[in-house]
């Protein structure tokens, strides 16, 4: 029977030209695949383990506290620096006291402390009496541009002048100015810091705060009420060694262009002279000289208060005072949906929205895009307490945030992260316009800006409950929190996250989001123009993607499982095709095989025999060349998957035999005599007189046979339609974080061989149906070359057909595929999906063309004799 096969192998080259080249496309492509697939599968399993870490695996924050993308698993940057409290210390506790909480580090956002830090002072120089405009400015630089944030003038009298005025009487109300020896031109820096309250313990663990101290909070640092009807506290402080905004404090002394008599009643009616003209109004107008000036940078401001502080130069003139009141508190961004100006590359976009809110120091200087929020809760009494809170601090020490334990890697690091400043770049300037190259903004120390500095003085939760006793409210903006046994990325972990946090929410009605396998996405925001400050253009910020992580995860599963049961279905489909078609076109050989006394169960092991041949080739095929990939590109080797996948294509072959086994006892042996593998006749719908007409009747007269070939290759493409929609879907879900698109890079090269060799094997199917269409028309055919058909006329009439399958095929997958995707995945998107939809169409009428140029040439190569042969 080996000798009878190899003959009639043989005898057909044509078409064991096409099962050799099936058999190496299914067996090499199934075998690259699968090599690439391990490898990948390794590669996103490797990346997601080694980057899927963060500080904390679940934040905890009051309910109804939102940020506005929050439905499209998105959370703003340093949104938490917005919360300021709403959780209770007895939520906490209830938290803490959780058996699978291994660390619950809270977070108390209290508002902004303003430091005093007298670096030196202007003097008036002797025997120079006169009226000097002392100016003090505040700059700050956001790494694109410069802007005044802050500006103050006041004129200072050197001279003999005394103001009989009241003590509540101000000489600059009155007169528009200062006695020089009332006053000072003391260069006093105002440091605004973001103060917190955190638990010492709890905040040791999670990011190892201790560590990067000089010195850290004791037993001993407790806060306690200095003064109650003052609401006035002594608080324990640690302060930031890091300033993280760019400031420069520039301080000037002019002497104005006027004389000053020498005799009291002079300067006296001088003065009143000058308050009938306005006072200070009059004095800016008048014309001045630059005696000398100094100019600081933030960084000087921190270099003194811990020189001073620290006990680092005891000597310096430089003086810090610790005490202060609790400035600010802040409240949240407004975006807007808005947009993209470019959706492809962005598909969020957002705007800010201005605020008209004033503060007390920025004045008419003020650059807002949050509102200062109510430090102290209505009261029904006319007792209300006084409307800050004092604060003596007690300064125990500095940390360095660089030697945090926090997640660094761009890929994972969070936004979030409580000692990490917001980054944004300018990418897109306010008419749309490419940015080039684009530039990176930094954070200011105004609170209200839309870039905020990260905490930099750090004091204990129980200062931040007792500060919250005077203001009312809770105290704790958020929990961050850390689960026992959580090490690995599994499906188990994101089970145990998703439970806890829903248990949380439920025991204490507080909104709790997993952060654990997040990753920053990169969003769009435009900032407009602010209080006659010109807009900024479009800026670009890693916002939060909750669960890149696990999405990635049980995405690439479900689309590496898809890619090869839809390459192995495709292979099926083309074995089970082509093994039915050799059925078709021997079905003669083995009427006549039956008549010459042959046995039909010899005929079934003939089937049967060849097919496990084709499967021990194609097995030794995957075989050889995993191995070869193996040992040339260092891919991932699994023996279990290398010895399944051997198996797999000696079974698809195998599989593939059965069915025509079953049809031979179909066959009887007067088929010998006949012609046609299912009916000599073929039925004639309308008149044809051009060669789309004869190919367009040909098929509609052979319904069976064309029904099978539509079939038989809408079956592939469907499949193949259905990869190529996991694909695109993987590809939007690895391009929507850091960490995806480094991913993406990295396993980009399984989808187009994957492609590749599915639609070859498509093309194929094609080709094996309309060769034996040919096969089966050479009298046909042989007669129209007789009566005068041209050579591309023949070529146009097999093409034409090979088209027309295609188009039949690419409607019924065109059904198949949308249903198979809807099994899957519950829903399509047909906006985004448009394209795919076109595809089922698309792919098998090119397909079909391609497929029939071979079976075209064999038709063209008829002689007008074969049909007499018949």
């Amino acid at each position: 029977m080996i000798h009878f096969i190899f003959k009639n192998w043989i005898r057909q080259r044509e078409r064991l030209i096409l099962i050799i080249i099936g058999l190496l496309v299914m067996s090499i492509g199934l075998s690259i695949l699968v090599s690439i697939t391990e490898t990948n599968k390794g590669t996103v399993q490797n990346t997601l383990e080694q980057n899927w870490k963060s500080s904390y695996h679940i934040v905890v924050r009051p309910e109804g506290v939102t940020s506005l993308p929050e439905d499209e698993g998105l959370l703003e940057p340093n949104f938490l620096s917005g919360i300021t409290g709403g959780i209770s210390l007895q939520q906490y506790q209830q938290i803490k006291a959780m058996e699978e909480v291994d660390v619950a580090a809270p977070i108390a956002i209290l508002g902004y402390l303003p430091l005093s830090v007298k670096m030196d002072s202007f003097s008036s120089a002797k025997n120079e009496e006169g009226i000097y405009k002392f100016q003090y400015t505040e700059t700050v630089e956001n790494g694109y541009n410069k802007r005044i944030q802050a500006q103050h003038t006041k004129f200072l009298v050197s001279g003999p002048w005394y103001p009989n005025l009241s003590r509540r009487e101000n000489p600059s109300e009155t007169f528009g100015a200062f006695p020089w020896q009332n006053t000072s031109g003391e260069h006093v820096i105002i440091s605004r810091n973001l103060l917190v309250g955190i638990d010492p313990v709890e905040e040791a663990k999670l990011v190892g705060l201790d560590k990067a101290s000089t010195k850290y909070f004791e037993s001993d640092d407790k806060p306690f009420v200095v003064d109650k009807t003052l609401n006035q506290l002594r608080i324990p402080l640690l302060l930031s060694s890091q300033p993280f905004t760019n400031t420069n404090y520039s301080f000037q002394l002019e002497k104005l262009n006027i004389s000053l008599p020498d005799s009291k009643e002079e300067v006296q009616e001088l003065m009143e002279n000058i308050r009938d003209k306005g006072g200070e109004s009059y004095l800016k107008t008048l014309e001045s000289e630059k005696v000398t000036s100094s100019v600081y940078s933030s960084q000087d401001a921190y270099n003194s208060i811990f020189d001073r502080l620290l006990n680092k130069n005891e000597k310096s003139s430089r003086f810090v005072n610790t005490s202060t009141v609790l400035g600010e508190k802040i409240g949240p961004l407004t975006y807007k949906h808005n947009q993209s100006p470019f959706p492809e590359r962005w598909q969020h976009a957002y705007k800010l929205e201005p605020k008209d809110t004033i503060l007390p120091w920025a004045k008419d200087k003020t650059y807002a895009f949050r509102e200062v929020q109510e430090r102290f809760e209505e009261t029904e009494t006319t007792d209300r307490p006084n409307d800050f809170v004092r604060l003596d601090l007690n300064i125990i020490g500095a940390y360095d945030p660089s030697q945090l334990n926090i997640a660094k890697d761009p890929l994972t690091e969070l936004p979030m992260e409580t000692y990490r400043t917001a980054r944004a770049k300018l990418v897109l300037d306010d008419t749309g316009k490419p940015v080039n190259p684009p530039v990176t903004l930094k954070a200011t120390n105004n609170p209200l800006d839309f870039l905020l500095q990260p905490p930099t003085a750090l004091t204990s939760l129980e200062a931040a409950d007792k500060i919250s006793a005077f203001t009312g409210g809770e105290p704790i903006s958020a929990i961050r929190i850390k689960i026992k046994d959580v090490n690995s990325l599994t499906k188990g972990s994101q089970e145990k996250l998703e439970r806890v946090a829903a248990s949380i929410s439920k025991q204490t009605g507080l909104k709790a989001d997993i952060t654990l396998g997040s990753s920053p996405q990169s969003v769009l925001t435009f900032i407009p123009e602010n209080n006659s400050v010109p807009s900024l253009g479009w800026i670009e910020q890693p916002w939060v993607k909750l669960g890149s992580a696990f999405t990635i995860l049980n995405e690439t599963k479900l689309g590496y499982s898809g890619i090869i049961m839809t390459v192995l279905l495709v292979a099926v489909v083309y074995v089970f095709t082509t093994r039915l078609i050799s059925y078709l076109t021997n079905r003669k050989h083995y009427a006549l095989l039956l008549a010459f006394g042959w046995s039909l169960n010899q005929l079934k092991k003939l089937i049967i025999l060849e097919s496990v041949l084709l499967g021990l080739i194609a097995s030794m095929t995957i075989w050889a060349v995993q191995i070869i990939i193996h040992f040339l590109f260092n891919t991932t080797f699994s023996f279990a998957l290398f010895w399944l996948s051997g198996v797999a294509g000696f079974f698809i072959y195998f599989l593939g035999g059965i069915l025509p086994a079953k049809m031979m006892e179909l066959i009887k042996p007067y088929e010998a005599i006949k012609t046609g593998e299912i009916s000599t006749n073929m039925k004639r719908f309308f008149y044809s007189n051009n060669i789309l007409g004869v190919s367009f009747q040909y098929l509609f007269g052979k319904s069976r046979r064309t029904a099978i070939s539509i079939i038989s290759l809408a079956i592939p493409v469907t499949l193949l339609s259905y990869f190529i929609f996991i694909t695109f879907r993987l590809k939007g879900v690895l391009y929507t974080s850091y960490l995806g698109e480094y991913i993406a890079l990295e396993i980009g090269s399984i989808h187009y061989a994957a492609t590749i060799i599915a639609i070859i094997m498509a093309i194929l199917t094609t080709a094996e149906i309309m060769w034996q269409n040919i096969m089966e028309r050479k009298p046909e055919i042989s007669l129209l070359k007789a009566i005068g058909w041209q050579n591309q006329s023949v070529r146009k009439m097999v093409i034409y057909e090979g088209a027309f399958i295609g188009f039949f095929a690419g409607i019924l997958s065109l059904v198949l595929s949308g249903l198979l995707i809807l099994i899957t995945y519950k829903t399509i998107d047909f906006q985004d999906s448009l394209f795919l939809f076109c595809l089922p169409i698309l792919i098998p009428i090119t397909a079909g063309s391609i497929g029939s140029l071979f079976p075209a040439e064999m038709a063209v190569r008829i002689s007008p004799m074969e049909g007499t042969k018949k």
